[in-house]
């Protein structure tokens, strides 16, 4: 007489395997993925901004930023409307922004101090007997952040502003300056 052979089920192996695998995946898990939620100090940033007629600015909006930093000190250069901002002295790390020139790119609760020099050009589309630009900020609902001011020509302008909110704000030239005038806008894009 022949003792039966006991043979444990292919299924039952594939079970194990399957058990051990998953527990194994979500061993591995652990260490790979980070369970903290991200978190994000807000920070403040100097952005400067050249305002000109979009026929004859360089990017083709009218708001060329020219440069972008990040404020390391608790307060702001001095300031001047004919000489604009002062650096001597500020602790402040230049950063890239964004290549197309016209958009700014935060975080949520960041602040922003804009730095704007207004430029009136020798060009017969720029339109006549203006003092200068406007300058409007929209929040990504639409409504104003900040109201429109006049950017008189030749001097520099600053304001500052926190961008509470994650979506696309837009500032925009809020005075008629040229055909161009419906282009001369750019993008803050919060997220």
């Amino acid at each position: 007489m022949q003792v039966p052979k006991r043979h444990i089920p292919l299924v039952g192996i594939l079970g194990i395997i399957v058990i051990v695998a998953a527990g194994g995946g979500i061993y591995y898990y652990q260490f790979v993925v980070s369970h903290t939620a991200a978190t994000y100090v807000p920070s403040h940033r100097l952005v400067f901004i050249n305002a000109t007629i979009v026929e004859v600015s360089p990017n083709g909006h009218g708001f060329e930023i020219t440069n972008t930093a990040f404020l390391n000190q608790s307060n702001l250069p001095s300031f001047s409307s004919s000489t604009g901002p002062n650096m001597t002295g500020l602790q402040h790390t230049e950063y890239q922004g964004n290549s197309d020139n016209s958009t700014i790119s935060i975080h949520p609760g960041d602040t922003i101090t804009f730095y704007i020099f207004s430029k009136s050009v020798s060009d017969p589309r720029q339109a006549m007997g203006i003092a200068g630009h406007g300058f409007s900020i929209s929040t990504p609902s639409g409504s104003v952040l900040v109201p429109s001011t006049t950017l008189t020509f030749g001097q520099w302008f600053t304001m500052t502003v926190t961008f509470p909110d994650s979506g696309t704000y837009t500032y925009q030239c809020t005075i008629f300056c040229s055909n161009g005038h419906p282009m001369m806008h750019g993008n803050i894009q919060s997220g």
